[in-house]
């Protein structure tokens, strides 16, 4: 299950870096269009703008299982084991509590807006819907992550504890 649940999200950060790379080639292609010929392609921007977040939300959880997000341990480094990981615990607590209440908004925020059939003004008409559920499913999935990682850090303090055979790590 760990496997599945590692590629399931290492293929989701994979396409959301496919389509970074498409994103990157429509706007060179745009900059070359616009100051070369004198003519920009019409809705670039468009598209750029709906695809941003899935950039942004699609390889949380991969980065998480992969430990790959930015941690500053200067002072945690001196701790002890088991104060590193009952600090852990916290951290991934407030980031499921998080992530939990923005998978929430967003999911509604994306089902209003395939209800109302929401669209980017513009010459081209861009649906906003698919951007908006995938931030609801890369919060959703990161909140997973997050509460995986939560009970691993607990395992952690068990491990500890029973490790030293005391009750508290002072």
């Amino acid at each position: 299950m760990k496997r599945f649940w590692s590629e399931i999200n290492d293929k989701l950060a994979i396409f959301s870096g496919i389509l970074l790379g498409f994103t990157m080639f429509v706007i060179g292609i745009e900059v070359i269009a616009r100051y070369i010929f004198n003519s920009p392609i019409i809705g670039v921007v468009d598209v750029v703008t709906v695809l941003i977040p899935l950039f942004v939300f699609l390889p949380l959880a991969s980065a998480e299982i992969h430990d790959k997000h930015i941690r500053v341990e200067f002072v945690t480094s001196r701790w002890r084991p088991i104060w590193q990981s009952t600090l852990d615990m916290f951290a991934y607590l407030c980031g499921l509590i998080l992530m939990i209440l923005m998978a929430w908004v967003l999911l509604g925020f994306a089902i209003d807006a395939f209800n109302a059939g929401q669209y980017l003004p513009g010459l081209r008409r861009i649906r906003v819907w698919p951007s908006k559920f995938g931030m609801a499913l890369g919060a959703a999935l990161f909140a997973i992550q997050c509460l995986i990682n939560f009970l691993k850090s607990g395992g952690n303090i068990k491990q500890h504890l029973l490790k030293t055979g005391k009750s508290t790590g002072i």
